[in-house]
């Protein structure tokens, strides 16, 4: 009796206790949630005084759970502190699991510091990494391009990158030294538009997936053409160059009452004022123009890639509107600084031999001569990362299907060199410290090989075409005992992967004459014997975005915003949205209580806060970059996609819906692209 009354006194006891010890877990989960929000908070500002700082900071944030979506909805809903954006605890998460990647931040880097976290019960704590600190990092497209502009001669991309931490730097010099350096004769980079690392398989691309390191290298962010295309012209982050896309908002000087064209420059072709009345003539040339003063608009939508730089709602050259080469383009080519090195010497070399008989000197091992081939070379921005100007680059552009001479664009002369007299008839320059600057142009345009069942096998084609010619100028550069460097650039697959979705078959196949070309350029240059070096990569991968993953904002969204670049093949992925003046918060606010379709999908960040997390690059951005970039970006986490009224009207919602690739995010299909180094060395 005794023990049943012990047994029943236990088993009342227990019952008692357990709904206590429930009641105290929860009210304990709860507490311990305040704490660590309390504790965010507190670090997070702490963080924004000083957001420099990654590997002897004070990093203090909350871990989610499994269930953090859910949570963290719940926690926005409640919240009262603007500062407290629990997207960024997401963001954080996701990356520690590997779901999304830093642009050059590991995963280890993320969950070591939830693993630290976890053993401080959330407290602030000062983060001390191991000695090897390159662990926690990952070579980005800007160590290769870095990489690259040192081959070529320029000074200023090295003294750039000894300014940066250690870490940094061991990457750049190790792809310098894998490629073989100055000592290398001949370099060729090819960039394949959106074949990402995730594309080449034994199936794929049999050769190249031999020599592939799948883990090497990621993208720049936003992982879009622009951005790695201005990234390889200057070797700078997107955070200094400013060209997160083909398309940017962006206005030049101030506006004053009563002074309509107060923010037009001088034009530097004429050294006269841009008028009133020499705009308006402009603007009489277009249709739409409904005889509306220029003058009078606000911020201009500026098309990069075009025949000429221009206002995408007026259709009038950006030069028109008082912007200047240095407005658009706010880096220096490092192409144009080896040109401007190259003419320097060429005149001071001149100079001695008349003045002092002395002896041509000795040509520096670093200056080679340029080979470009792509199929942009007629457009501006081409023009512009080539480093060149127009007359400069005329003389010797050809097109390599037809061999008829083209036009030169502004992003062309750009490219190449643009004022540098050693380009002037360049053709006719090989001096012993002159540069010779080379452009061929792929036949191809934009949408010529879509649409079509033989389009795989043109864009194969017109990349042999390109292979072709590297050959041929290879050769003749051989003969003259002269180094190079060329890039071959090709718009595939990214072209049919956009129009049909990155697993179909067409893709595949291009891929695969892809991969093939590459073989036989290899061993055309192996079978001459050449000291030569092919290095393939590609600006981003891509993701496919089925049509119930197009995602249209919401009219109230819509309202507090005046500008938001969005698009179902990318913009959409990264979205930059400009919000009316004093509208922020409330469009926060907005965000925050809109579907769980945009908060389950998408990642609101501040720009400040995007820049804090160094996703634009370890420094931060230039002063005029900044406006560019909006006040908030909306970031995909999956393949949903913000894509405008028209195109949900046409991807979507019609009859004929379909599938379409993309990319912009964060992704590691968009961010993993291929590190591919052939030497005779690896081919031995």
């Amino acid at each position: 009796m005794i023990g049943a009354s012990n047994h029943q006194h236990n088993t009342s006891t227990k019952r008692i206790t357990i709904p206590i010890l429930a009641a105290c877990g929860i009210a304990a989960t709860a507490a311990t949630t305040v704490i660590v929000a309390m504790h965010y908070q507190r670090w997070h500002r702490k963080r924004r005084k000083n957001s420099r700082r990654y590997y002897a900071s004070t990093i203090t944030r909350s871990t989610c759970t499994e269930h953090s979506t859910t949570k963290c909805n719940q926690q926005i809903r409640r919240r009262h502190d603007d500062n407290k954006n629990c997207d960024i605890q997401r963001l954080y998460e996701l990356f520690a699991q590997g779901k999304l990647q830093h642009p050059y931040f590991t995963a280890d880097y993320y969950y070591h510091i939830q693993k630290q976290l976890l053993h401080n019960n959330g407290n602030e704590m000062k983060l001390q990494h191991a000695d090897d600190e390159t662990d926690f990092t990952r070579a980005n497209f800007t160590d290769l391009s870095r990489a690259i502009s040192r081959i070529c001669g320029d000074d200023q991309s090295q003294h750039q990158q000894n300014q940066q931490k250690q870490q940094y730097q061991q990457h750049t010099n190790r792809i310098y030294n894998e490629i073989g350096g100055t000592k290398r004769s001949h370099v060729i980079l090819i960039l394949c538009d959106g074949m990402g690392s995730t594309f080449l398989n034994a199936e794929n691309a049999p050769f190249l997936c031999q020599f592939n390191d799948p883990d090497r290298l990621r993208a720049v962010w936003p992982s879009t053409t622009a951005a790695a295309l201005t990234t390889l012209a200057t070797a700078t982050w997107p955070g200094q160059h400013g060209m997160p896309g083909w398309d940017l908002r962006d206005t030049v000087g101030c506006d004053m009452p009563g002074v309509p064209n107060a923010h037009l420059h001088v034009s530097g072709d004429n050294n006269a004022t841009t008028t009133t009345a020499s705009i308006a003539s402009t603007e009489n040339s277009h249709a739409n123009q409904n005889n509306s003063s220029i003058t009078s608009i606000g911020p201009v939508q500026l098309r990069i890639l075009a025949h000429k730089v221009v206002d995408q709602r007026s259709g009038v050259p950006a030069k028109l509107l008082g912007f200047t080469d240095q407005d658009v383009y706010l880096e220096t080519p490092w192409a144009r600084r080896v040109l401007l090195l190259s003419d320097h010497d060429h005149r001071h070399s001149g100079l001695l031999q008349k003045e002092e008989a002395a002896v041509v000197p000795e040509p520096d091992p670093r200056r080679r001569n340029m080979i470009f081939v792509n199929a942009y070379n007629g457009d501006e921005f081409p023009n512009w990362y080539q480093g060149g100007s127009d007359a400069a680059v005329s003389a010797s552009n050809s097109n390599a299907s037809t061999g008829e001479e083209t036009t030169i664009t502004e992003f062309s002369a750009w490219q190449a060199g643009k004022g540098c007299k050693s380009c002037e008839n360049q053709q006719h320059h090989h001096g012993r410290n002159n540069i010779m600057v080379d452009l061929a142009t792929i036949g191809e345009t934009v949408y010529d090989t879509l649409g079509l069942n033989e389009g795989a096998q043109d864009a194969i084609q017109f990349f042999a075409d390109g292979v072709n010619v590297v050959l041929e100028r290879i050769q003749m550069a051989q003969e003259q005992n002269t180094p190079t460097f060329t890039y071959l650039y090709t718009a595939h697959p990214d072209k049919h992967m956009h129009a049909l979705g990155v697993g179909h078959e067409r893709v595949k196949q291009v891929i695969r004459g892809i991969d093939s070309e590459i073989e036989r350029l290899w061993n055309g240059l192996m079978r001459q014997n050449l000291d030569a070096a092919i290095v393939v990569t590609a600006d981003h991968g891509h993701v496919t975005v089925m049509p119930e993953q197009m995602v249209e904002l919401p009219r109230n969204l819509l309202d507090c915003l005046e500008y938001a670049n969005i698009g179902v093949h990318g913009y959409g992925r990264h979205a930059y949205l400009h919000c009316r003046t004093g509208l922020q918060e409330e469009f926060r606010r907005r965000w925050d209580a809109s579907t769980a379709l945009l908060r389950d999908n998408f990642l609101l960040l501040s720009i400040d806060e995007a820049i804090d997390e160094h996703l634009f690059g370890p420094s931060p951005p230039k002063l005029q970059v900044r406006p560019r970039l909006g006040d908030f970006v909306a970031m995909a986490i999956g393949r949903h996609t913000l894509a405008t009224a028209n195109e949900i009207g046409i991807y979507r919602d019609s009859a004929d819906s379909k599938c379409v690739g993309a990319h912009g995010s964060l992704l590691p299909e968009e961010m993993n692209i291929p590190y591919i180094v052939l030497t005779p060395e690896v081919g031995s």
